[in-house]
């Protein structure tokens, strides 16, 4: 792909000729955190919350954020000037840094920070999952973002194995948690329901906003646990994330949702979505 280019510890270079040591944390123990942010004309979009959750899960697992935070500020801004009005996607990665393998948390280490833009295509068109249920087999704090991600793709490439797009997880029949790499809401009468914000699922940017958009709809919804009959019997079922924004579930387990289709409260999320795009109220709210 080209014009993707790379910041590490602040060194800009195009991504294919950016490295980093073999005895990164992350690289040996997925001691780390990270973020995807979503470039739409080369804004970034909630890019305060982001950060802010960057933040958070850095504190999580008693990463020192603070000492590199400056850093990633201006690493940001350079690879910004490189997105240059374009549409794509942002990672960013900090690691607790360079050290001898060691279990033990290595003491004066710098963290690593890693910032990577790609470019990605417009897209206006809602799309259409597939999906499948698996047993969530993830650690009990999902709400840190984690680079030590092992459970979640192997719980995407099951899913991809068995001709679906994404997988919806589970801890049991009467809890559904949210996707491999995404958050799952369902509707039930007109209704929008998502699981709550705590450390069974990541508290999904898009999520956020996808609550503030109800809201401002005067769309009723609901944070609760609700269980594997509920969602197969939803009126319909929809994924969000930062890349895959709003997006329709048309099939769990092989059996369709709204016949194949994406449901009206769908259309209208993300019919919504796009078209704020380019309002005041999307980046009040975004940023």
């Amino acid at each position: 792909m080209q014009n993707r280019w790379t910041c590490v510890n602040g060194k800009l270079l195009p991504t294919e000729e950016a490295l980093l040591p073999v005895e990164d944390r992350a690289l040996q123990f997925g001691d780390g955190v990270y973020e995807v942010i979503r470039l739409y004309r080369g804004t970034p979009f909630a890019l305060k919350q982001h950060l802010a959750r960057l933040s958070a899960s850095s504190a999580a697992i008693m990463l020192d954020y603070g000492c590199v935070e400056n850093e990633l500020q201006a690493s940001l801004e350079a690879i910004l000037q490189k997105a240059s009005g374009q549409d794509g996607q942002i990672y960013i990665q900090v690691t607790r840094g360079t050290a001898i393998r060691n279990h033990r948390f290595p003491e004066h280490t710098r963290p690593n920070v890693i910032c990577t833009f790609s470019p990605l295509p417009a897209k206006n068109a809602i799309q259409l999952l597939k999906t499948v249920t698996l047993p969530d087999e993830r650690w009990m704090h999902c709400n840190i973002k984690a680079t030590s991600l092992l459970p979640n793709i192997l719980a995407k490439e099951k899913a991809y194995r068995h001709g679906a797009d994404e997988a919806i997880l589970y801890r049991s029949s009467e809890h559904i948690t949210e996707g491999s790499s995404s958050n799952i809401f369902m509707v039930q009468s007109g209704t929008l329901i998502t699981h709550p914000a705590n450390q069974w699922i990541l508290n999904g940017i898009t999520r956020q906003y996808v609550l503030a958009l109800a809201k401002s709809l005067q769309i009723p919804y609901e944070e609760r646990v609700f269980s594997l009959q509920e969602l197969l019997n939803a009126d319909e079922v929809i994924v969000t994330s930062t890349l895959q924004e709003i997006a329709a579930v048309v099939e769990i387990d092989h059996h369709p949702v709204q016949n194949g289709c994406a449901g009206p409260l769908t259309r209208r999320l993300h019919e919504e979505f796009m078209g704020s795009l380019s309002t005041e109220w999307f980046w009040e709210h975004a940023i």
